[in-house]
């Protein structure tokens, strides 16, 4: 949101469970890790972190973008991150090692 914040909502009871703090711009993508707790989002501050869902903390965030991370996914066994920056700039991170595997310029799409 561009309050800084991503907020993980109950459904049910139509309220918030654990709003996570710690980007100092907008964020524009989350996604669930598959088989944990944790979520990550992509920011306007150039960042990726990872939040556990119960406590509300940032366990980890990958540097490497030059530009706003516009979009995040995770493959289905949760150890890569892809990122991709307002740039076009696609990166590929390991959640385990916490470094870049890999990066592509795809070329400003403005």
């Amino acid at each position: 949101s561009m309050d800084h914040t991503a907020r993980l909502w109950d459904v049910e009871r139509l309220k918030v469970r654990q709003t996570f703090r710690g980007h100092v711009d907008s964020v524009n993508a989350v996604r669930f890790q598959p088989y944990s707790s944790n979520v990550c989002t992509a920011s306007g501050d150039k960042t990726v972190s990872m939040w556990d869902s119960r406590s509300g903390l940032c366990v980890q965030t990958f540097f490497g973008h030059n530009n706003a991370c516009n979009s995040l996914s995770i493959n289905l066994k949760g150890d890569v991150i892809a990122s991709c920056d307002a740039d076009g700039v696609v990166k590929l991170w390991d959640v385990r090692m916490v470094k870049e595997l890999f990066t592509l310029d795809g070329g400003s799409h403005a």
